[in-house]
């Protein structure tokens, strides 16, 4: 979570660009980035996604793909510095403002998603991780993703309805792009951009876009079936963090906490080893829900620990909010380097641009430079987590007998 050393810029059209020049580079790149303004629109975005990026017929030496979460759209454009490139980017906003996909084509592009949903839920871990994240949510549908959407959502989707949603999406308060390459290649991209005429009118700025109410979590343990002959089992546990109209000192705290929790020796898996030898993974994702963000941890352990999993975490909760000054200074030079390492190229940055999602793209290095304030920020929430009944669910997998 940081986004430097890059440059943030507002064009004429209302465009909030970022650029990040690397002099050497043979390639150029954009993240196009559009918000949407509710997160009630579940499948929708996602499937705009893949029409954007199977429909807008660019060439092979042109590589576009795509990313969505439940905030925004993301487009990354990757190609050599030349003529076609800028071409091409020019063809992607032409059938962007001009948005017409055949019947046949949106199709196509229902069943690829279908086909990736089904993809998604096949994996046991995967479809546990939604189906859990859904209960603890309280959810009316425990199968569909707040992404992906299900089956059903995805196959009734029409093309006017899809032509809807953008048009009620793309405004120039609703977007922001990222741009990487050569200083010339940035200022003709930049000037290509600022031309563009995107509508104006009922814009929705997106400060506003996660004004929602506040989802509370089903606090409690769930069994999702009978423990009968099972060896392993996934245990999901998901805690309350934060608003996420967050700050520059939050975001690099929240930055620092999901460093500790998932990298080193402080981290959870290292700390629970110690007392649950046959812990195989746990994973620590921030989950955006409403105008909230989340705290899941994801492991998988023998039947017989799963009890011992939460209390051992509460533990844990406890140990980190007395970190030494040297192990602070570690874990945020840590976040330094791997926030540089994803900025690295024109290919990892407008990758690493595309999945942000805390606004972070406006911390800079110098949010670090407080390493007081970091931990003050730090130690409040590993305190709220450790004052918390977080929502348990469990589900055990059956094994052969020995």
């Amino acid at each position: 979570m940081g986004n430097y050393p890059n440059q943030r810029l507002k064009l004429t059209n209302g465009i909030i660009f970022y650029q990040k020049s690397i002099s050497d580079s043979y390639l150029t790149g954009i993240s196009f980035r559009l918000y949407f303004i509710s997160q009630d629109s579940v499948g929708l975005p996602h499937l705009l996604e893949h029409v954007l990026t199977h429909c807008s017929n660019m060439p092979d030496y042109i590589s576009i793909d795509g990313h969505t979460n439940t905030k925004y759209i993301s487009i990354n454009i990757l190609g050599m510095s030349d003529e076609d490139y800028f071409g091409a980017i020019d063809t992607f906003f032409d059938f962007l403002i001009n948005f017409n996909v055949v019947d046949a084509d949106l199709e196509i592009e229902k069943k690829v998603v279908i086909q990736e949903i089904n993809q998604y839920l096949s994996s046991s871990l995967e479809r546990f991780a939604t189906i859990s994240r859904n209960i603890s949510f309280r959810s009316n549908d425990v199968f569909s993703d707040p992404i992906l959407g299900s089956e059903d959502i995805v196959a009734s989707v029409s093309v006017k309805e899809l032509s809807q949603f953008l048009k009620q999406t793309l405004y120039p308060d609703n977007i922001v792009i990222f741009a990487t390459g050569r200083e010339s290649a940035l200022k003709r991209i930049k000037s290509a951009v600022s031309k563009i005429d995107f509508p104006k009118q009922n814009s929705i700025n997106i400060t506003s876009r996660t004004r929602e109410d506040s989802l509370s979590i089903d606090t409690g343990n769930h069994d999702l079936n009978r423990m009968e002959k099972a060896r392993t089992a996934y245990v999901s546990l998901v805690y309350n963090l934060c608003s996420s109209e967050v700050d520059e000192i939050k975001i690099a705290s929240l930055s620092f906490l999901f460093s500790v929790l998932n990298n080193g020796k402080n981290s959870i898996l290292t700390s629970l080893h110690k007392k649950i030898p046959k812990l195989y993974f746990v994973f620590a994702n921030p989950v955006v829900r409403g105008n909230r963000i989340y705290l899941q941890i994801l492991t998988s352990c023998t039947s017989s620990d799963v009890t011992k999993v939460s209390k051992y975490i509460s533990a844990y909760f406890k140990s980190i909010s007395h970190l030494s000054k040297v192990e602070v200074a570690d874990t945020i030079k840590n976040v330094l380097f791997n926030r540089m390492l994803q900025f690295d190229g024109a290919e990892k940055s407008i990758d690493s641009f595309s999945k942000m999602i805390f606004g972070e793209e406006d911390v800079n290095k110098g949010a670090f430079d407080d390493h007081d304030q970091i931990f003050d920020e730090f130690e409040k929430f590993v305190n709220y987590l450790n004052r918390q009944t977080c929502s348990s669910v469990v589900y055990y997998l059956r094994g052969a007998e020995k």
